[in-house]
């Protein structure tokens, strides 16, 4: 009697284990994941008049959480953090980009939004870093976050460090991980050597930079 009674216990857990099962691939139970995006982009900039090349790249990291559901995925989270713009200087000889070269100092901003001009997701940026209107490569006025700052030298390397530095990107749907929401970045300058100076920015080569963030 106890014995059929047990096998009859464990018929019902299974049948139970069985249905819930079910019910969860039916309902297409949301899974969500932690992720983080490295950003390594960079820019060459080359002055005649000053007789240098200065190329400009922006390192960092986006942590995100992409949570997959029946028909859609959503990235909540979206964090750029500590994002460091870093200027090195060559020199410039006709055309070429060789050896090293010193500038008297540098100011230089790098700025970030959606990456297509039809891509606008809310922003938000601690200090110093600010969310304005500004201009952006191909696509007008946009709201960006960015922020600047004027090291000064003569140095061959200039570093803008934003240890602790968040900029956060507002919740993102897409139907297909095709729809991976990718984020634009573009950095603006103007180098200083003896008592001359030039100014790299959309007008002069300063295109935008593609981190997209995959499922």
């Amino acid at each position: 009697m106890v014995r059929t009674t047990r096998v009859h216990w464990f018929k019902i857990v299974a049948v139970l284990v069985l249905a819930i099962s079910t019910v969860l691939a039916m309902s297409g139970t949301a899974q969500a994941l932690t992720r983080s995006q490295p950003v390594n982009v960079s820019w060459t900039f080359k002055s005649k008049e000053l007789g240098v090349c200065v190329t400009f790249s922006v390192t960092g990291k986006i942590s995100y959480t992409a949570v997959q559901g029946p028909h859609s995925i959503l990235w909540k989270d979206q964090q750029l953090k500590s994002p460091t713009l870093t200027a090195k200087v060559h020199a410039y000889n006709k055309g070429r980009c060789t050896g090293s070269a010193k500038l008297r100092k540098i100011s230089m901003g790098q700025f970030w939004t959606g990456y297509a001009c039809s891509f606008n997701p809310s922003l938000s940026a601690s200090a110093p870093w600010g969310v304005g209107i500004g201009g952006w490569p191909s696509c007008g006025n946009r709201k960006r976050a960015g922020f600047s700052s004027n090291p000064d030298g003569p140095s061959a390397v200039f570093h803008q460090f934003n240890t602790g530095a968040r900029v956060s990107f507002g919740d993102h749907t897409g139907a297909t991980k095709a729809n991976d929401p990718c984020y634009g970045v573009f950095v603006t300058a103007t180098a200083y050597r003896g008592s001359n100076s030039e100014s790299f920015g959309i007008n002069s080569g300063s295109t935008s930079r593609k981190v997209c963030l995959p499922a």
